[in-house]
């Protein structure tokens, strides 16, 4: 049982780094003060990344809950990207209560919305009963 969840949080961890480096990529030489600002104006993209920034202790305290609140507000607006991070924090208990059924619907909507990695996702919690 203790094999199964290390092979579930790698996976996991292995997604969040395959997410992280799309989005880091992209707004890469973003201050956190510009990403702050950008998020507080709606914008998805920064919203993620303001995720991001406090999930990973980057700039910041590490705090899954504010990483969480931008996830979801990113999410709100269909952010594939954030979709699947609030899938990951469900499915590891990640600043959340575990809850990988909950999972499994964050991994569909951003499967919905064209992210691949949310539909392998989706497929594994669905073949694990789900």
């Amino acid at each position: 049982m203790q094999s199964l969840k290390n092979i579930v949080i790698n996976a996991a961890m292995s997604l969040t780094l395959l997410f992280g480096l799309t989005v880091s990529a992209a707004a890469a030489g973003s201050s956190f003060e510009q990403v702050e600002a950008l998020s507080e104006q709606g914008d998805s993209f920064y919203q993620d990344y303001l995720g991001d920034h406090y999930s990973g202790g980057r700039g910041v305290r590490q705090d899954y809950g504010k990483a969480f609140e931008w996830y979801q507000k990113s999410a709100k607006q269909n952010n594939p990207f954030a979709q699947g991070y609030i899938g990951i924090m469900y499915e590891t208990g990640r600043g959340i209560r575990q809850n990988k059924t909950t999972a499994k619907e964050w991994y569909g909507k951003s499967c919905d919305n064209g992210e691949q990695l949310g539909c392998d996702q989706y497929k594994k919690l669905n073949e694990q009963g789900y």
